[in-house]
């Protein structure tokens, strides 16, 4: 038996007090919750321990409840509390407020953007150095610069995974020419796999990282047969098609720079760079960026001619295929073509026809049947646009 009686007015202090104390709790939670943007929740929930934020205000409400339950006993034989323990009360109320205020600041402190960008890069940096690959904090890292918006927060984030990968491709010991494709993939879903697409800045910082990336594998021959510069290069095609499509000419021209950076081993990269050529070309003319076509096959073609090197077969099917596209576009492109294929005829080996077919057949083996389709028609014309 509780040595003291409970009354009306008792028990709806009591109730006033702890229903007042939840209400406080449960607006302070939502406070947080509207301060953080909605595509840091995640981060804030499982990364940044938002549970343990939530867990910590209620442990300290049901601290505050059972102190008002154990000094009942105390309290005035008419079952009013009384002035002394009222002071208490008050104590312990203040202590709670103050303790909640302090612990919802240190909450909001790590909301801050750069913060966790900066936490969540020392992660990866230590997931890498620790256990030779990356977990779900780089996942996280990604998804974060998804959903941001476009410019400078996006901007943050592939500035993140630039100096991931150069830590990875300069400090990191163990390197194989493997570590980079969760990075190249995260440059790919936060400009174009997310909610929001990235800006034209942001399509250029991309394009730089790829730069670095491609420069410092095609430094070491070790890695020039790399899943990390298939990878690279795929990114940059892709991505550069997407610049192509959405912005002005400055913008994919540099990612055709991109992968200029890998003239040092054009021979061995050929084929690679030639299907991120196709797929920038391609995508350029189908926004009537003429130019930039005509630029990325001048550049492949240059690549071929200065050591005086003969086309083959196998290196030669995404070339052909961007000159198809090209040709495709009449009253500019075929006579273009027609000049192209008269002056570089003699550069392939065994001779263009056969590299022509083998083109077709390749790009129809891909799934590239419009550029398929394009090559058939420009196989079957030859005699007429190569002057033969």
């Amino acid at each position: 038996m509780l040595p003291f009686q409970l009354n009306e007015e008792w028990v709806s202090g009591y109730l006033g007090i702890i229903g007042g104390l939840l209400a406080f709790v449960i607006g302070v939670s939502a406070l947080v919750l509207q301060l953080a943007v909605p595509s840091y929740l995640e981060t804030l929930m499982r990364r940044r321990k938002m549970m343990r934020y939530t867990i910590g205000i209620m442990a300290l409400y049901l601290i505050m409840a059972l102190v008002l339950i154990w000094i009942s006993p105390f309290s005035g034989g008419d079952g009013i509390i009384s002035p002394e323990m009222t002071t208490v009360i008050n104590i312990g109320m203040t202590i709670t407020f103050i303790a909640t205020v302090l612990y919802t600041y240190n909450q909001l402190h790590q909301i801050n953007g750069s913060r966790i960008i900066d936490s969540l890069l020392s992660e990866c940096k230590i997931d890498i150095h620790i256990k030779g690959m990356f977990d779900d904090t780089l996942d996280t890292l990604i998804d974060l610069g998804a959903q941001r918006n476009a410019g400078y927060e996006k901007t943050r984030v592939l500035n993140a995974l630039k100096d991931l990968a150069h830590f990875v491709v300069k400090d990191y010991e163990r390197y194989d020419g493997t570590h980079l494709k969760p990075i190249l993939r995260g440059l790919e879903k936060v400009l174009v796999g997310g909610g929001v697409q990235g800006s034209r800045d942001n399509f250029i910082v991309a394009a730089s990282t790829l730069r670095y990336i491609i420069q410092r594998l095609c430094q070491n021959e070790q890695y020039v047969d790399s899943a990390d510069i298939e990878e690279a290069m795929r990114v940059c095609g892709l991505l550069g098609a997407a610049a192509a499509s959405k912005f002005p000419e400055s913008c994919a021209g540099e990612f055709l720079q991109t992968i200029q950076a890998a003239e040092i081993q054009r021979r061995k990269v050929f084929g690679l760079a030639s299907g991120a050529a196709r797929t920038i070309g391609v995508a350029a003319l189908k926004c009537g960026e003429f130019s930039i076509c005509v630029n990325a096959l001048s550049m492949l073609l240059k690549w071929e001619a200065e050591p005086n090197e003969p086309f083959d077969c196998d290196n030669s099917a995404e070339m052909l295929g961007l000159t198809a596209h090209l040709w495709a576009v009449k009253g500019g492109g075929d006579k273009l073509v027609n000049y192209l294929l008269s002056g570089y005829a003699d550069h392939f080996q065994p001779s263009l026809v056969e590299c022509l077919d083998e083109a077709i057949n390749y790009h129809f083996i891909s799934g590239n049947l419009d550029t398929h389709v394009h090559l058939a028609n420009l196989r079957d014309q030859l005699p007429i646009i190569a002057g033969t």
